[in-house]
């Protein structure tokens, strides 16, 4: 008996200009890697999740970075 594999729905989009997704992104904006079957489970456990943490789209870090400098 085979148990069925969750696989969330991973975004492909680069991220926009100054957002958060861009400052965090790692490599070239529009290529990615998605966690394997291995560190995906690995990554639920540690933090504690179940594959409904990851069937809802949550903030994903689209939000514009805003900073005012600070005069001294």
């Amino acid at each position: 008996m085979t148990k069925n594999f969750f696989e969330p729905k991973w975004r492909e989009t680069p991220p926009a200009e100054k957002s958060y997704r861009s400052i965090f992104k790692w490599g070239a904006p529009a290529e990615y890697k998605h966690p394997n079957k291995k560190l995906f489970k690995e990554i639920k456990e540690q933090f504690n999740l179940t594959d409904d943490d990851f069937k809802t789209n949550r903030a994903a870090g689209d939000e514009t970075v805003n900073f005012k400098k600070r005069q001294h």
